[in-house]
């Protein structure tokens, strides 16, 4: 697990020549990694890189899984490309992908949890994937990302 805090969760590349020991982050790894990748950045190892260029940890998963997988041919009907991922991602938070999902506290129904209220202007059965996500998307056109509580807690961006 520790070798991890230093490869992927810091995800530092370096450019340039050197040695481990002239960089401290690559001395601290060869002292707290496993030892099958100390080895790697040890005194021994040729740096390659000196000019760090950060790379961020990568997001969670947009690809939420098959429940919600299985619907992005038709998200993607509906919304443009660059919406299609935070979009299944929100599904992912809002229905897991199952489109009989019905939120015990509220009138939400479906895949994107569309609220009884919005029956008045787009009346329909929002269980139906086809209705759901046509009303998500008519939604998004009035109010982005933002109708959805995920998005404005921070998720999905």
């Amino acid at each position: 697990m520790r070798r991890w805090v230093w490869v992927l969760i810091v995800g530092l590349v370096f450019t340039g020549v050197g040695t481990a020991a002239a960089h401290p982050v690559l001395s601290l790894c060869s002292q707290v990694c496993e030892p099958e990748w100390a080895a790697i950045y040890d005194n021994q190892a040729t740096v390659y890189n000196t000019r760090p260029v950060i790379h961020l940890a990568p997001q969670p998963s947009r690809r939420m899984g098959s429940n919600v997988e299985q619907w992005r041919t038709l998200v993607e009907t509906y919304f443009p490309a660059e919406t299609v991922d935070t979009m299944l991602c929100l599904m992912g938070y809002e229905s897991g992908g199952n489109p009989n999902a019905k939120n015990p506290n509220s009138s939400a129904a479906g895949l994107f949890q569309i609220m009884e209220f919005w029956q008045a202007d787009y009346p329909g059965d929002y269980y139906d994937p086809v209705t759901n996500v046509s009303v998500a998307r008519k939604i998004y056109d009035r109010q982005g990302y933002g109708a959805w509580n995920p998005y404005n807690n921070g998720h999905c961006r």
